[in-house]
């Protein structure tokens, strides 16, 4: 009875060594070659170029500002499809819509904060299309690591 079970536990152990001299190979041939990342395959689709320029001009207009903004309501401003707009900025940026604009109202808040020291931080907020100045400060503190009225004196 026990002989069959000696026979299973070799098996297991040939697949491993040919498992691991298989891992190992590939190691070593990955670190010969330059030891840099493989370039992904996949295309950029034909309409993120013109998703791009749309945003740019969306952007430089200051689009972002807008209170309660949807992706919707940019895809529709924007002229192009949710889907691919909310695809176009995943990929290209990295993070969700909502964190995108965040960060974009956030460095405009910045930008008020230097040029208009007199404005307080309600207005600021509200300028940087914010709901609340408590929900501002509390994202921006998120995103900067300090207060809006700590980053102003620093």
């Amino acid at each position: 009875m026990s002989i069959p079970f000696y026979i299973y536990l070799f098996l297991c152990y040939l697949n491993y060594l040919l498992f691991y001299e298989q891992v190992e190979g590939a190691m070593e041939t990955y670190k010969e070659d330059d030891r840099s990342e493989p370039e992904p395959t996949q295309e950029t689709p034909s309409y993120h170029a013109e998703i791009a320029e749309k945003i740019k001009g969306w952007i430089n207009a200051d689009g972002y500002v807008r209170t309660g903004l949807t992706i919707k309501d940019l895809s529709e401003q924007l002229h192009t499809n949710r889907t691919y707009l909310s695809e176009y900025i995943n990929t290209t940026y990295g993070v969700s819509f909502r964190d995108w604009i965040t960060g974009l109202r956030i460095e405009y808040a910045k930008r008020l904060l230097v040029q208009y020291p007199k404005l307080t931080l309600a207005d600021i907020s509200e300028r940087s299309g914010f709901l609340s100045p408590s929900h501002f400060i509390r994202l921006f503190k998120e995103k900067t690591g300090c207060t809006p009225t700590k980053w102003r004196k620093s």
